[in-house]
């Protein structure tokens, strides 16, 4: 999973240095790229916190590492991204912990010239310059069409929904009750 996830985020800091760097060639000192973590603490992302420190050793690119302690800490997030465009970083990866009020501070990034890429989790705004993720819904319909094969399409299932406010939260909620609903009718699905 970490060789995956060094490729991943080699192609968001890739994407970040291509589109700081778009018309020049070589840069006199070393791009200063800033990721903004979803969780400094979550085991998942000090994982991918680590893959996206070595994929920014092995493209010789500064990475400045920096994110709230909980996931759920929007605040502490739009804090350490203020301070990044105060850094003037060539470009900000963000892991946003809630997908709408994180939109400010791409505006404000925006204005100073700084490319923001959306990683894992989209934001709300048509100014970041890419978003690299996965297809939530896809992957929770998998999921679903799983459970309803084990259960032929019969009983109860209690779904424990993720945080909503996160685009992550709300697509895999909504890839699993969908395909449900779709295809096993008769299975009843509780949200939590």
């Amino acid at each position: 999973m970490v060789s995956k996830t060094k490729r991943w985020l080699a192609v968001f800091l890739f994407v970040c240095i291509s589109a700081t760097l778009a018309g020049s060639v070589f840069a006199r000192k070393p791009v200063m790229v800033g990721f903004v973590t979803k969780s400094a603490t979550h085991q998942g992302w000090m994982i991918i916190n680590s893959g996206a420190e070595q994929a920014a050793k092995d493209l010789k690119v500064k990475l400045l590492l920096v994110g709230p302690a909980k996931s759920d800490d929007i605040k502490g997030q739009i804090r350490v991204t203020k301070s990044l465009i105060n850094r003037k970083v060539a470009a900000i990866a963000i892991a946003p912990c809630d997908s709408q009020k994180i939109v400010p501070m791409v505006n404000l990034a925006t204005k100073k010239n700084i490319p923001i890429v959306a990683v894992d989790t989209a934001i709300y705004s048509d100014k970041v310059a890419s978003f690299v993720a996965t297809d939530n819904l896809k992957a929770a319909s998998l999921g679903a069409k799983w459970l309803g094969k084990k259960l032929k399409g019969q009983g109860n299932v209690v779904m424990i929904n993720g945080m909503t406010s996160q685009s992550t939260g709300k697509e895999r909620r909504d890839g699993f009750y969908n395909y449900l609903k779709k295809h096993h009718p008769k299975m009843k699905v509780v949200q939590e």
